[in-house]
């Protein structure tokens, strides 16, 4: 697991250093940023325990990032989801 890895894995968490985490994010480079989120985002949400407050937390963290593009696939993922908590979630971030 690499140095990012955790500082993502703390940015999309509820509790604990979430803000610092999430300022550090944002001190990188978008470009750099795109490539290492892509495949974070999409291994935590293909979690089986993955539920409505993990979007959530990844949806916060890519629009505070202005890493709009992976959002729109968290929308999209979340949209065909059987859990109407996480629906609301796409919901919530599709009108943004």
């Amino acid at each position: 697991m690499s140095l990012f890895d955790l500082v993502f894995d703390r940015a999309v968490r509820t509790h604990g250093p979430v803000a610092a985490a999430r300022q550090v994010m944002a001190r990188l480079d978008s470009g750099w940023l795109f490539l290492a989120l892509r495949p974070l985002v999409a291994a935590r949400l293909r979690d089986p325990s993955a539920d409505w407050e993990d979007y959530r937390r990844v949806a916060e963290v890519l629009e505070q990032l202005d890493q709009l593009s992976i959002l729109e696939e968290v929308v999209a993922i979340a949209l065909r989801s059987t859990d109407p908590d996480v629906r609301e979630v796409a919901e919530d971030y599709r009108r943004r």
